[in-house]
């Protein structure tokens, strides 16, 4: 006890110290009550807003996040779907044009093998026309160098 009261009378600490710790204590409660308090309020609403804030626009961009998900499989999907339907639309119209191309391909080789058979009767008609043509001729001909 006595090196404490050395140190105060060192620092030059005497009996007013008690009056001014008295002071200090009731001006403290006094600004508490008057000040502190609502800066601490202010403080503490303010935390809890910005924080809340946070916590929505977090809440909000992983909502969005998930919709963002959900609509790229959906259209993914969709658009495999799509490709699928196109695919099977071209594979049917290429077997239409195929079957109307092989169809149009017996009509034109028919019709071919009725020309040529045409073409090689009236051949065959001509040169049994020009043979006796030749005949006669041959036998006009003959007549006249007998004659």
């Amino acid at each position: 006890m006595d090196l404490i009261l050395g140190v105060f009378q060192k620092l030059d600490i005497d009996q007013t110290v008690y009056a001014q710790f008295i002071i200090f204590f009731f001006l403290f409660i006094i600004l508490k009550a008057v000040f502190f308090n609502k800066l601490q309020f202010v403080l503490e609403l303010r935390e809890s807003k910005t924080t809340k804030l946070e916590e929505n626009a977090n809440k909000k961009f992983s909502e969005a996040d998930n919709l963002s998900s959900k609509y790229k499989t959906e259209i993914n999907k969709v658009y495999l779907g799509a490709q699928e339907k196109f695919n099977c639309k071209k594979l049917d119209i290429k077997r239409v044009e195929k079957e109307a191309i092989s169809k149009k391909e017996k009509e034109l080789h028919e019709l071919g093998e009725q020309k040529k058979k045409e073409f090689t009767t009236e051949i065959e008609l001509r040169s049994i026309e020009i043979f006796k043509e030749s005949t006669s001729l041959a036998s006009s001909l003959v007549n006249k160098i007998i004659k």
